[in-house]
């Protein structure tokens, strides 16, 4: 079930920047690896130590509970290895987005690992995937039983993805909300609507989020409007190219240069070394989610898909929080003139 989270995941570095981090883990290069594991016990020994190494590195880079998190997913992973060494090991789920919110993400997210492994080794037939889900959403996630139907004639893996998403925006935003009893929707406003008077791409909508983060994380009020490409480029990345040349802002807008992994690391270390504060939990997860709807958008899907999260995004609003309306202006210039259920926006 995890060949869309692969899809959108193969997004955040090119070829060239994934080729150089396989020689950098595994010290042999991307052409070697692609026929399999080295040979030679010595240069196996060496891979399997590098990658050991720059395991223990990222571990140390997380915050603690994060850490906890991506290591109990790399045990069951070994444990999968073990168990069944000659078929690919279900826990890519938890391995990421099972580590970047709390528990209850943590919980569904090994539960649909198990249910890919349950496929896998036929346990269950494919076709009852879409149900599967359902169950998963009741059981572990909270979700009011019969509240959320099963979408068959959705794809199950995005299915799953977007419910681990719905439940990955819960988390994210429920520390950034004033009331403890309100909640809304970050990932929301990355999704346009089709026949929205003023469509911007994925990525559009994700600059004008960060720009947000960062004047609030400066201690400044919102402004009524959007940023102007110099207010982006001042907030975000220090200024215009040194170069002269065309705005990355412009590029990433419009889609003629992509939004790389690399490209949110620069953002997020510039905005912590001005205001202090560091975001980069926040955009790091809002970068995912919009890579996801990027690929959602170069399908004929995004229609279904966006009533889809929706409904599983209301359905966990089960932990205390109601819905609520953004108070700024600002979010609602980000906010598409149609929302998903068809009720215009005042």
């Amino acid at each position: 079930m995890t060949g869309w989270l692969l899809h959108s995941t193969g997004m955040w570095s090119d070829k060239r920047a994934l080729s150089d981090q396989l020689v950098r883990v595994f010290g042999v290069s991307s052409k070697t690896w692609e026929a399999g594991l080295p040979k030679r016990p010595k240069k196996l020994q060496q891979s399997l130590a590098g990658l050991e190494s720059h395991v223990k590195g990222t571990l140390a880079e997380l915050m603690p509970e994060s850490a906890a998190r991506k290591r109990r997913a790399i045990e069951r992973g070994v444990e999968a290895m073990t168990d069944y060494p000659t078929l690919p090991p279900c826990t890519l789920f938890h391995q990421t987005y099972g580590c970047a919110g709390g528990d209850r993400l943590e919980a569904l997210a090994v539960a649909l690992d198990e249910l890919s492994a349950a496929v896998l080794h036929n346990q269950l037939p494919r076709n009852e995937l879409p149900e599967g889900i359902v169950q998963v959403a009741v059981k572990v996630g909270g979700v009011r039983r019969g509240q959320v139907g099963s979408c068959p004639e959705m794809d199950p893996g995005l299915d799953a993805l977007l419910l681990l998403m719905a439940q990955m925006d819960h988390d994210l935003t429920t520390p950034l909300m004033a009331n403890a009893g309100e909640i809304n929707s970050l990932i929301a406003l990355l999704i346009d609507v089709p026949g929205a008077t003023k469509r911007r791409r994925v990525q559009h909508r994700l600059l004008d989020i960060y720009y947000a983060l960062a004047v609030a994380a400066a201690g400044k009020e919102l402004p009524s409007t959007l940023p102007s490409i110099q207010e982006a480029e001042d907030a975000l990345l220090g200024g215009p190219p040194e170069s002269g040349g065309q705005s990355w802002v412009i590029r990433w807008r419009n889609g003629t240069k992509a939004l790389r992994g690399e490209d949110v690391q620069s953002m997020i270390q510039h905005v912590g070394q001005v205001t202090g504060k560091h975001l980069g939990w926040t955009m790091r997860r809002l970068y995912a989610a919009a890579q996801a709807w990027g690929r959602i958008e170069e399908t004929s899907g995004l229609s279904l898909a966006g009533k889809r999260y929706t409904q599983w995004w209301d359905a966990l609003c089960n932990q205390g929080r109601s819905r609520t309306q953004w108070v700024q202006p600002y979010w609602g210039r980000i906010q598409p003139s149609v929302q998903w259920n068809g009720s215009a926006q005042p």
